[in-house]
């Protein structure tokens, strides 16, 4: 029996090790290139300017949300260009927000930019903020909700390995 459960957690710790590669943050995604398009005509406000783009789903009355833009405004990953897409989830005075700051930012029509920002949240299935969106030098889509030191370090980790094969 202990020889049994022995293998079990052996088989069990190569499943975990093949689905996560190189510690990257988040789950893989099926969206697919096309889909990752519609990133690039969202209405995001650029920050930083390393080799990998990442695309952050935020609002701003989110305290998590908040602490992310903290992080990233203090240098936690020097090797990511983030495009910060502003949407309101939490409420109208929410959508406001978000409609100002792409209006400040963009110089649009910010509540038509938020609520096209918003469809294509809920398109992607983004059910929470602050939800990231980042091709791995695999090829292959991550994401993931939060954006916590760890996830954070995570995430500079695949920059530097996507600044390495480019």
């Amino acid at each position: 029996m202990t020889k049994r459960l022995a293998t079990i957690k052996i088989l069990f710790l190569a499943l975990l090790l093949a689905g996560c590669p190189n510690d990257a943050p988040g789950e893989s995604t099926d969206t697919s290139a096309s889909e990752l398009e519609q990133f690039q005509d969202s209405h995001y406000i650029t920050e930083g300017d390393g080799d990998m783009i990442v695309y952050a789903f935020t609002d701003p009355q989110c305290p998590a949300c908040d602490q992310l833009h903290q992080r990233v405004a203090e240098g936690a990953t020097p090797n990511i260009e983030w495009r910060w897409i502003p949407v309101g989830f939490l409420g109208q005075g929410a959508r406001r927000d978000a409609a100002n700051r792409i209006e400040e930012a963009l110089d649009v029509d910010g509540e038509m930019a938020e609520e096209e920002n918003r469809q294509l949240a809920v398109s992607l299935g983004v059910r929470s903020v602050p939800t990231i969106f980042y091709r791995h030098p695999n090829g292959e889509t991550y994401h993931f909700s939060g954006g916590n030191q760890q996830q954070l370090s995570g995430l500079e980790s695949v920059a530097e390995q996507y600044r390495e094969e480019q």
